[in-house]
Parts: C-alpha cells; sequence; structure tokens
C-alpha cells in the first residue's frame, strides 16, 4: 500500500475499484481482461517508451524531491510539497495503471476464490440460447458422448463421453419422467452416433419412448427392431446350447430366499429338461410353447414322464436318462430344493400365459428371422424392448431379465475375443433386473465397450447402484428442471445443470 501511494496512485485506485466491481457484480474475473485490453491500446496509441515514461513520472518527481537541498525529513513533512503537479503526471499514469491494475485485482480474485457464485455473462447467455434451442430440436450427441443439460453458470453442455458411460451411469431421482427423459436423450444421443443401442423400458413408459426412439432412428436411418411386432420375435433359448440355455432361465427366474445349493440342483434340473426338449422331435417348442413345455417338465416327475415315452434322437440317450434321474433323486431328498423348483415351475407357467409369450415363439412367418442380440450388435441396430411390468407383472420383468442375460453372455464373449462392441444399453426402471445381473452388466462396460445406462427412481437399489457406476446424474423431485452431474473419472467434476423440456 505504502509503495502504491508513492509510486503509483492511480494503480491502487483502480484496482480497489476493479476489486469493489467483481464483488458486486459477481462478474467472472474474466471481465477485467476487457480494461486491459483498452491500457493496451492506450499504450500503442501513446507509444510505449512515452507510456512507461508517464507511469513512472511520479517516482522520479517524488525521486527529485527527496534529493532536493536541505533535509529530506522536514521536506517530506510538506504533503503537498511532495505531490505538487499532480495534475500532470497523474493523468499520464492511465495507460500502463489499467493493465497493471487488472493484473493486480485478478490475482486478488484468484486467491479470495467465489464465496458466491458468479453471474453469467453475455457470452454465457447466447451460448445457452443456442443451446437451448438445439436440445429442443433432438440434438443432445455431442463429439463424444450425449448431453444431459446446460450448466448454468458457463452455459456450456453438461456432457457424458461415452468413455465415461462405459464406468456405468446411473439416472436417478424421485421423477419417473424426468429420469426417463435423461435416459433417453443419452440413448438417442447413441442413435445419433449410429451405435447399436438396446432399449429396455420398464418404466412403463413405452408409447413415449417408442415415438421418441423411431423418431431418432428415422432421422439418423438407423434399422429399429422392436421385440413384439409383427415378424420380430425373440427367443434365445430356443437357439442356445442346452447349458447356456439353462443359464438363461436361471437368470430370468426369481430365485430370493433360495440358497446357492438349491439353485445349483434346479439348475442341473432344468439342463435336463432343456436337453430333452432340444432332442424331442415332437415337443411343444417347435410348437411355439417352449416355455409352457419346460414349465410342464419342471413338474413333480415331469421330465421322467417325458424320458419313457418321448423318441429322443440323440446318442447318449441313456446318459441323459441317468442324469435326470440323479436329479429328480437329489431334488426329492432335498425339500427346499424341490420347492425352489416347483416356485420356478409356477412362474414359467405364469410366464407361458402372459401376453409377452408371444415374444419367446419361433417366426411363423415364412421370411421371418428370430431377433439376435448378436446381429443386433454387429449390424449397429436398435432393439426397442417394453415388456411393461405394470400390465404384465412379473413375465414382464422375466422378458427383460431374459434379454439382459442374453446381452451378457455376447458382450462377456466379444470381451475374450477383445471386439469391441461399440453399443448403448438403456434400462429404464431397472430395480426389478436385480443387481446380481446389473453388476455383471456394468462390469463388461469397459472391458466390451459398453456403455450402460441405468434408471432409477430414489430409494435403496439407487443408493447401491450409485457407489458402483462411474456417472450419477441426479434429478431433483423439488426442482424438476435442475440436473445434477457427477462423474469420477478419467476427469472428475461435479457441476450443476439445467434440463432442458
Amino acid at each position: 500500500m505504502l509503495i502504491h501511494i508513492a509510486l503509483a496512485q492511480l494503480t491502487l485506485g483502480l484496482t480497489a475499484a476493479f476489486v469493489i466491481a467483481g464483488r458486486l457484480t459477481r462478474w467472472r474475473p474474466a471481465w477485467l481482461a476487457w480494461p486491459a485490453a483498452f491500457g493496451v491500446c492506450l499504450v500503442l496509441a501513446r507509444g510505449p517508451g512515452p507510456a512507461v515514461a508517464g507511469y513512472l513520472a511520479a517516482a522520479r518527481h517524488l525521486i527529485r524531491f527527496i534529493a532536493g537541498p536541505g533535509p529530506a525529513l522536514a521536506r517530506l513533512a510538506r504533503p503537498s510539497a511532495a505531490f505538487g503537479g499532480w495534475r500532470r503526471w497523474l493523468p499520464a499514469q492511465l495507460p500502463v495503471a489499467l493493465i497493471v491494475a487488472a493484473a493486480e485485482a485478478g490475482v486478488i480474485a484468484r486467491l479470495r476464490g467465489h464465496p458466491a457464485p458468479c453471474r453469467p455473462g453475455a457470452v454465457a447467455a447466447a451460448r445457452r440460447a443456442y443451446l437451448t434451442a438445439s436440445l429442443r430440436r433432438g440434438e443432445v450427441a455431442t463429439a463424444d458422448g450425449g448431453c444431459v443439460g446446460i450448466v448454468t453458470a458457463t452455459g456450456r453442455r453438461a456432457e457424458v463421453t461415452w468413455r465415461e458411460a462405459e464406468g456405468g451411469v446411473l439416472v436417478a431421482g424421485g421423477s419417473a419422467d424426468a429420469v426417463t427423459r435423461t435416459g433417453l436423450d443419452l440413448a438417442i444421443a447413441a442413435i445419433q452416433h449410429r451405435k447399436a443401442v438396446l432399449i429396455i423400458d420398464l418404466a412403463g413408459s413405452g408409447e413415449r419412448t417408442a415415438a421418441s426412439v423411431t423418431a431418432a432412428c428415422a432421422a439418423s436411418r438407423a434399422p429399429l427392431v422392436r421385440l413384439g411386432d409383427r415378424g420380430a420375435d425373440y427367443n434365445p433359448l430356443a437357439w442356445q446350447p442346452p447349458a447356456r440355455a439353462a443359464g438363461l432361465v436361471m437368470a430370468m427366474l426369481d430365485w430370493a430366499e433360495t440358497t446357492a445349493a438349491a439353485r445349483s440342483l434346479c439348475a442341473g434340473y432344468l439342463c435336463c429338461a432343456l436337453e430333452v426338449i432340444a432332442a424331442d422331435r415332437a415337443s411343444a417348442r417347435h410348437r411355439g410353447g417352449m416355455i409352457a413345455d419346460l414349465a410342464g417338465l419342471a413338474r413333480p416327475g415331469g421330465l421322467r414322464q417325458r424320458l419313457g415315452h418321448a423318441n429322443l434322437a440323440i446318442r447318449n440317450r441313456d446318459a441323459l436318462v441317468s442324469r435326470a434321474v440323479e436329479c429328480a433323486r437329489r431334488l426329492d431328498a432335498d425339500s427346499h430344493a424341490a420347492a425352489a423348483l416347483a416356485a420356478a415351475a409356477d412362474q414359467l407357467a405364469e410366464l407361458a400365459s402372459a401376453a409377452v409369450a408371444g415374444w419367446l415363439v419361433p417366426p411363423r412367418s415364412a421370411g421371418g428371422a428370430p431377433v439376435s442380440l448378436a446381429t443386433a450388435v454387429a449390424g449397429r441396430q436398435v432393439v426397442l424392448a417394453c415388456p411393461d411390468p405394470g400390465r404384465n407383472g412379473l413375465p414382464g420383468v422375466m422378458v427383460a431379465r431374459l434379454a439382459v442375460a442374453d446381452l451378457i453372455a455376447l458382450l462377456s464373449e466379444r470381451g475374450d475375443r477383445g471386439a469391441s462392441a461399440d453399443c448403448l444399453v438403456s434400462i429404464d426402471g431397472c430395480e426389478p433386473i436385480g443387481r446380481g445381473l446389473l453388476s455383471d452388466l456394468l462390469a463388461l462396460g469397459r472391458a466390451s465397450g459398453t456403455s450402460v445406462v441405468l434408471g432409477a427412481t430414489e430409494g435403496a437399489a439407487s443408493a447401491d447402484l450409485a457407489g458402483r457406476v462411474n456417472v450419477l446424474v441426479a434429478r431433483d423431485r423439488a426442482r424438476p428442471g435442475e440436473v445434477a452431474l457427477r462423474v469420477r473419472g478419467p476427469r472428475p467434476r461435479h457441476v450443476r445443470a439445467r434440463a432442458v423440456q
């Protein structure tokens, strides 16, 4: 302060004015570039030499005053004489003082920090208006990801890159509609990037989701397959080896409160049943009722009766019969496992009688072909499934689990081969899928190049998933227009944004 008072009085005044103006207006420190630029213009207009000489004129005047004849202390006691002629040398400091004061005010602002949020400037307002218009047109794709909102402070996109999404994305909030919109924005961004996309809607917004996805596919010329439509039948059980099909069946059933030992016995029994169905040429699988056939074989005595009467086109019939008899014997000896298998048979029977069972039959038209997730990923197709548990109940959830388990097996194979899937999986209302399947799917994200987007409302499942994903997009029920974005890596950040309706 003393040096400024003695040698750079105008710099001190301008610095104080800039600091006060910045705190009152809450402008970002970048606004100081304007007075600094004006000072540079004045320096160039006056000439660098004269401008610097004018800035140092006060120092020269003070040095001459102190070095004059007589005692220096006596002269300094007369301030009016020490600062005489200020009307001449003080204005000469202005060009360089603007530059120095802007720099000093910027340093002070940086050291002090921002106790109050900065006010968005005109550039941020213009950028925000442009992005709002583009997002309302449906342009949600960014250079390497998707946009979930606009950062209020800067007017820039709140972006989630595909590399970040490979670690898992959870869209959580109290409003199911807001969660659905945000997850759908990321799915549409993937469609605009021409990725392979699998969308499973368990939140009950099927028609709205279908309309948005259909429009996005039409705009990007992406092939769309909607499960349940005519000719779009999906039955991975019919085309898999019995052991793998048994794993898919185990994944889609509800095994709550069933021990690992009981599940193992049930898996062995179902594998034998599926092998019998595959070998029995007269089985219901060929009549379009594989799920009902499997439910019947899971009943007590069902498998033994089929083995006694069916004409199995299989070489190792005796070995199959032996395994089936052994599985049945072990189940009879374990009441808990027998009860679990009976519950599984009930679930399969419920699925067979539900409307969504029509998805799980071979194509009946002459030119029809079954829907294959492997083909969809390779051909960069968009697959949409809306099983709607609110209308279909548990069977709808079972079909969704089947699709997720089938996808996990596919991505695991591609990851082992080092072949990137370059796809996005979006599951809205993911809670019924179950922690095990979701954890397996998230674990395959980086290894297979798959972006996993999960939508969940607030609750225990949402809190558990939040600790497993790389990106958390939180939608506030009290403020439905706000989005909180948290990214753990590779570029950690936590920003607040505004969603565009």
